[in-house]
């Protein structure tokens, strides 16, 4: 299963396990405390022929995650590293 796949699944199932949650009460909130997520794992799974390297960042008020996968220069097999300056292309357009 791809990992697309994997987490789409992760979330519907988030979703209906928020959403499914049935009380005495109607006003109670229930808190569900999910696993952390694995970035690192996403990254290192999309390298590939045309993915080369990646570097991600995630932050939110819950989250900060920075890592980097694959390879910053093909030829002398360089490893990517968190520093290194990638062009965004049109992913930066808004």
């Amino acid at each position: 299963m791809s990992e697309r796949k994997k987490w789409v699944l992760a979330m519907a199932a988030s979703f209906l396990i928020l959403t499914g949650c049935s009380s005495d009460k109607p006003n109670e909130i229930k808190q569900v405390i999910l696993p952390p997520f694995d970035y690192q794992a996403v990254i290192d799974n999309a390298i590939s022929e045309v993915i080369p390297g990646v570097v991600l960042l995630v932050e939110n008020s819950d989250t900060k995650f920075l890592g980097a996968a694959g390879l910053a220069d093909i030829e002398t097999q360089e490893p990517m590293q968190t520093y290194h300056v990638m062009p965004s292309g049109s992913a930066g357009k808004s």
